[in-house]
Order: structure tokens, then C-alpha cells, then sequence
């Protein structure tokens, strides 16, 4: 799940009708030539602005762990990860074959990053109904 704003969520949900519409071919150049206007957020608007990740996972015995992070925005994240990512793939290559980002780079890599903070420990989860 992924909270966000309800006129985001509105703008999403519209976006969703439309979507077979985009399979074809003429509306397909129409978005592609927009492409190049559209604009990301001010400095200012991403310097104010992060992101809350909340993730769970579960095992096959029950078990279960919940953490959070909070990070800059997902923009500046993004940057920061795609150029630390280049560098680890140039300076020392995985062998061949299929890896995950947190493979390559390990699984606490993100915390490194500027702006980049555990909120809380991996827990247990509350035990369900």
C-alpha cells in the first residue's frame, strides 16, 4: 500500500480509465511528445518535501518483521541510488547473472545515504487475530 494525497489519488484513479486509450499508437507520440515539458518539483518544493516507507514481511512459519525508514524525496533518492548503484557495478562487478539492487550493494546500503533514517527498529509484528 502506498499513502498519498486523495487528489493524487483521484488524478490516479481517472488515469486508470484511461489507460486502455494509451495503448494506441497515435496517443502513444501525442504523450511521448509532451514528455519533454513536463517538469519535476522546485528545489525548494523536493528540499521540503520526503518520503515514509513502511514495510512488512513474512515467512512461511508465521514469523514476522515490520520496519520503517524516512528518506528525502524520492527524486533526490533516486538520483543518490542509480549513480551509487553505476559505481558499485563499475568498481566492482557482481558475477554473472540475475541480482537484486540489495544483493549488489547489501541489505542496509540505503542508510548511508544522505537524509536516509531507520524510524524504529525491524520489530515483530503485533501477533493477527
Amino acid at each position: 500500500d502506498m499513502a498519498m494525497p486523495p487528489a493524487t489519488i483521484a488524478r490516479v484513479q481517472r488515469w486508470r480509465w484511461l489507460a486502455p486509450l494509451a495503448r494506441l499508437g497515435f496517443v502513444q507520440r501525442w504523450l511521448k511528445g509532451r514528455a519533454g515539458a513536463v517538469r519535476g518539483p522546485s528545489d525548494a518544493r523536493r528540499a521540503d518535501t520526503g518520503c515514509h516507507v513502511w514495510g512488512e514481511v513474512r515467512d512461511g512459519h508465521g514469523g514476522e518483521r515490520r520496519a520503517e525508514l524516512a528518506t528525502p524525496n524520492g527524486y533526490e533518492v533516486t538520483v543518490w541510488a542509480s549513480l551509487g548503484i553505476v559505481e558499485r557495478l563499475r568498481s566492482a562487478p557482481p558475477p554473472a547473472g540475475f541480482h537484486t539492487p540489495s544483493q549488489v550493494m547489501g541489505a542496509d546500503w540505503l542508510l548511508g545515504m544522505p537524509g536516509v533514517r531507520r524510524l524504529d527498529a525491524a520489530v515483530p509484528a503485533e501477533p493477527g487475530p
